[in-house]
């Protein structure tokens, strides 16, 4: 009996041996199988990645655009340009010293590479104007209705009460330096994508901060520094507090925390994650693009945001697409100046925009101001 027993074991041993050896080569074929999978979808994105960067030469340069290179290159006027529908791209009908508008698409590259610079563009509204003054409507208080029976009497509700934002548009100049020999020897696709970097970066640097910290002189009124801007306080004279970023929380509406966000600098972030060290029960790390750095759950924007001290707004928090309006007017001119730079062999080209910022709603955001009361 004990024999039979141990017989049957042994086959049993056998059998799972031979089980266990025919899964792992099984195993083995399929991660084999797996990696050439893996290898030949690489093969496939790395293909699609490199025809999607363009090489030299590949880009394509409209008419209006070469006009407005060569008119940097040379100073002979550019010629007047029609698409397809009949839109001018490029125009002679301004005088030389007030400068020329900039073909349509340098203008959509030139105000996208600034949207990608700018993180309250990203997150306000922008709206184009034809205007000096951008005058828009806005929701003081909601309407009001109410219940009623099957034969109850239809009485009248409450209107919405509506209110006008009167925004500036705000004149800004700038110009930026390209070498003559650059001018000369670069090819159209080069010179379009330097100038348009150049432009973009310098206005934003300068009209990005006006929208946080702008004091409205002659620039928009800054989110930051808008007497309307409701505010919250610390609890403390040197240091942003737990308790003060959830009654900032509970200060909005309910509405506006769908689409809510903190916005404060770098360093005060850094401040804020420095008081729990690797507790990050309060905050996320940015992570990279698409995975910003939150606080409570909420994305936190890095703007040019005051530091932390006495008496400074040093961040924001709330709906600020609904709250805060940036008015853009359209067009941007251009002029070529080869006098300033000549001695340095630079030729300068000075562009002029018109933008304004406003905070029109107030009741969807609040600050957070440094002090104990």
């Amino acid at each position: 009996m004990t024999t039979d027993i141990m017989e049957v074991a042994c086959g049993l041993r056998s059998d799972i041996t031979g089980l266990v050896t025919d899964f792992r080569k099984q195993k083995q074929a399929q991660d084999e199988q797996y990696e050439k999978l893996e290898k030949a979808i690489a093969d496939i994105q790395r293909g699609q990645q490199l025809q999607a960067v363009p090489g030299p030469g590949s880009m394509q340069v409209s008419e209006g655009s070469k006009a407005m290179i060569e008119y940097l290159r040379t100073g002979n006027a550019p010629t007047v340009q029609f698409d397809e529908t009949g839109k001018k791209s490029a125009t002679v009908n301004n005088p030389p010293n007030g400068g020329y508008f900039a073909v349509p698409d340098f203008q959509s590259r030139v105000i996208q590479k600034m949207y990608d610079l700018s993180p309250m563009r990203q997150i306000c509204e922008v709206i184009n104007v034809n205007g000096n003054i951008a005058v828009l409507p806005y929701e003081v208080s909601p309407p009001k209705g109410k219940w009623v029976g099957e034969t109850e009497k239809r009485d009248k509700v409450s209107d919405a009460k509506l209110g006008v934002a009167q925004i500036p548009v705000n004149e800004y100049i700038i110009k930026t330096g390209i070498s003559n020999t650059l001018l000369e020897d670069s090819n159209l696709v080069g010179i379009e994508e330097y100038i348009t970097n150049s432009a973009s970066q310098a206005i934003d640097r300068d009209v990005g901060d006006a929208f946080v910290t702008g004091d409205g002189d002659r620039k928009p009124m800054g989110l930051y520094k808008d007497k309307s801007l409701k505010t919250v306080p610390t609890g403390s004279a040197s240091a942003i507090t737990t308790d003060c970023l959830f009654d900032a929380m509970a200060a909005v509406p309910n509405d506006a925390l769908r689409n809510a966000r903190w916005t404060m600098s770098m360093a005060t972030f850094l401040a804020f994650v420095k008081q729990f060290g690797k507790d990050s029960t309060y905050y996320n790390m940015p992570l990279g693009e698409g995975f910003p750095a939150r606080i409570f759950g909420y994305p936190v924007t890095f703007v040019n945001a005051p530091k932390v001290a006495a008496g400074n707004i040093v961040a924001t928090f709330g709906d600020h697409f609904n709250a805060y309006k940036i008015v853009q007017r359209v067009g941007l001119q251009y002029q070529r100046d080869t006098l300033t730079g000549a001695d340095d062999n630079l030729t300068y080209t000075r562009f002029r925009t018109r933008v304004g910022g406003m905070l029109v709603m107030p009741q969807s955001v609040v600050g957070v101001k440094v002090g104990a009361s």
